[in-house]
């Protein structure tokens, strides 16, 4: 079977039959742990408290390095970055018919009003019309980039 091995600060995939003593192997939870830390190596290598021999031998630090930049990898692939995106006239307008002009954070009429991301565009939120709603200027304004939730939760308004 193929397992991940951080060797010499180096990732690697190998076969389980080439691991090494010195190696921190991939486990399932996300982190790197010594080879002797894992049952199928345990008769082969012997035990070792996983932590302690990470900080002896200083690579917890790189370790810790390698996984952060794996998940920063993943956290982009899976959510793009900050929504540029315009909405369009035809968007909305559905949305100001669809909401009637009534601000879903106070309940008042807003013909001036504006849509608005539930889940701010910051905060990664898309343009999906599950995500925008029609809101007055004022509840607009005063949510900025916080969520709906956030902000309905602060302002007393749920």
């Amino acid at each position: 079977m193929k397992i991940t091995v951080l060797r010499n600060r180096k990732l690697r995939v190998i076969d389980e039959n080439f691991v090494i003593p010195s190696d921190y192997v991939l486990a399932t939870d996300g982190s790197f742990r010594p080879a002797q830390s894992f049952l199928q190596f345990a008769g082969r290598f012997g035990q070792v408290n996983a932590l302690e021999e990470l900080v002896r031998m200083g690579v917890l630090i790189g370790a810790m390095h390698v996984v952060a930049e794996v998940l920063s990898e993943l956290w982009t692939t899976v959510f793009p970055a900050y929504n540029r995106e315009p909405l369009s006239c035809r968007t909305r307008q559905y949305i100001r018919e669809r909401d009637g002009e009534i601000c879903y954070y106070c309940g008042d009429r807003a013909r001036d009003g504006h849509v608005d991301h539930m889940q701010s565009r910051k905060n990664r939120g898309p343009n999906a019309v599950w995500n925008l709603t029609w809101a007055c200027a004022p509840c607009n304004w005063a949510k900025g980039s916080m969520d709906a939730d956030k902000f309905l939760e602060l302002s007393g308004l749920a």
